[in-house]
């Protein structure tokens, strides 16, 4: 079973702290030991204002991440279940600084310098039961207006298991602002920078934040968003495994509970007006500002900044009709954001193979860690070290290890047909998003022979390509994976029988 890889890790780091010394290595196998004990840990990413902060709280249920540009939307920082309910800021030469968690009172510039002017990176302990599973990595924007910030989110997924203040992260939400000409370019370059990360389409989503601007004034962007988000699914693999569309300001608000009573009877004096009003006063944003509409215009600005022009009008359409009572409107805004897709991936897919992702990070860190560090005794440990690592990849129970590894080297491929490359893609995602239900992943592959038959012809198809002289290592070693995940299925099937 996986837990047994990630006890296997616990012994190992616990060998390896004794052989390794103390200083840096020390640091990084305890915090390898916290990763793999601890809950899964999901990075939120993407470009400045594209919405990540907004998403964090929303899928947090609370509103503590700062969404207004400010000192600590710079840093990166780690949400953790913990109490009791404090900020620590830990910064590159070990300090370690506490401050009492006080909402909107955050950390000032001040009190995170230093006069070597290190870095620091903020750990958030919260009493909030959705961190008891799945801790949340909020990250500046990758293109920031002063490289100094975004370049903290690239050191951060390209070399965290060199800082002595952060392992690894286990698993990303991307987040798209709306469809960029660029947005392909960026998100390759970014993996680029995460090399070593092991993000794929299996630990990996991507989220089109802000699809309520996709559409006219009046006009429904769910069929547009619906379309880019299916499209983008297909392009992004097998980086993402799923593109999702939400909207982001709308999801926050309905689950933080931002929406007053005041709000509530603002938004149904809106929704008495005559249809001509209303379209007339939300054609726009600053339509709406300057309109003379039954609000005051600091009313006005306020239900902008909760639910945006695309939130007012659904409200509106909401209690219209007369049928719902302001009690039920915030369920009905929460549908309309969509977020409880994501949240369901999160908790399901996510969540649902957390030993699996934190043994691969862990494992990550820990080859690295082989090649960085002599031992203080015995030099044959590194050896032993690295066999025991390797041995714990390879095995059965972590062979979900294999096709994570795989899916993030398909891109790179070139001798594998696209045809072949979806059929792989297909089979690892759900055979891993079913824990390796077998009549699922077979269906997976072709919906409509998921026959043994079927399965052993595809398997000799990767087998020939696999043994093929002129097959380089990548595409060998990407054929060997699919066909070992074929094998599983043929006999779980045949078990089944």
């Amino acid at each position: 079973m996986v837990i047994e890889g990630i006890k296997r890790i616990d012994d190992l780091c616990a060998l390896a702290e004794t052989e390794l010394g103390g200083g840096a290595a020390r640091t990084q196998l305890a915090e390898i030991r916290r990763g793999i004990m601890g809950p899964i840990r999901v990075a939120v990413a993407g470009r400045e204002k594209a919405g990540k902060s907004t998403l964090v709280n929303a899928l947090l249920g609370q509103k503590v991440a700062q969404t207004a540009t400010g000192t600590c939307t710079r840093l990166v920082t780690v949400y953790h279940f913990g109490f009791p309910e404090r900020i620590e800021a830990h910064f590159t030469n070990g300090e370690v600084r506490q401050f009492p968690w006080i909402p909107d009172q955050w950390p000032n510039d001040k009190d995170l310098s230093t006069e070597s002017g290190r870095e620091c990176l903020l750990h958030i302990y919260l009493s909030n039961s959705r961190l008891r599973n799945a801790s949340i990595v909020d990250t500046p924007g990758l293109e920031s207006l002063q490289y100094d910030y975004s370049s903290r989110t690239s050191s951060l997924m390209a070399s965290a298991a060199g800082s002595d203040v952060y392992g690894e992260i286990d698993a990303l939400v991307y987040l798209f602002q709306q469809p960029r000409s660029d947005d392909m370019s960026r998100l390759e370059a970014f993996v680029r920078r995460s090399t070593g990360h092991g993000l794929t389409a299996l630990n990996a989503v991507g989220v089109l934040s802000r699809i309520d601007s996709l559409a006219a004034a009046g006009d429904d962007p769910w069929p547009a968003a619906t379309r880019i988000a299916e499209k983008y699914t297909r392009a992004y693999r097998p980086i993402l495994g799923s593109v999702f569309p939400i909207i982001g300001l709308l999801a926050e608000t309905s689950t933080t509970g931002a929406l007053t009573e005041a709000d509530g009877r603002a938004l149904r004096s809106l929704a008495a007006q005559s249809d001509r009003v209303k379209q007339l006063a939300t054609i726009s944003v600053q339509r709406f500002i300057d309109s003379d509409i039954c609000l005051t215009p600091d009313v006005r600005s306020g239900l902008l900044s909760k639910l945006g022009l695309y939130g007012i009008r659904a409200a509106m359409e909401i209690l219209g009709d007369g049928n719902v009572e302001l009690s039920g409107l915030v369920p009905h805004l929460l549908r309309q954001s969509r977020v409880d897709d994501l949240d369901a991936h999160i908790r399901t897919h996510f969540q649902g193979q957390a030993e699996v992702f934190k043994v691969a990070s862990a494992c990550r860190v820990l080859r690295r860690l082989a090649f960085t560090y002599r031992p203080s005794t015995d030099p044959k440990f590194m050896s032993v070290f690295q066999d025991e690592v390797r041995a714990i990849e390879i095995s059965r129970e972590m062979h979900r290890l294999a096709e994570i590894q795989a899916l993030g080297a398909l891109p790179e491929a070139d001798q594998i047909d696209p045809a072949m490359r979806e059929e792989a893609v297909a089979l690892f995602l759900l055979k891993g998003w079913n824990q390796g239900d077998a009549q699922d992943s077979a269906a997976a592959v072709d919906a409509s022979t998921p026959d043994e038959d079927n399965l052993r012809a595809r398997l000799q198809s990767w087998q020939r390509l696999e043994n093929d002289p002129a097959s380089d290592y990548t595409t060998r070693t990407i054929c060997r994976v699919v066909r070992l995940s074929y094998m599983q299925i043929l006999g779980d099937m045949s078990a089944q029988t």
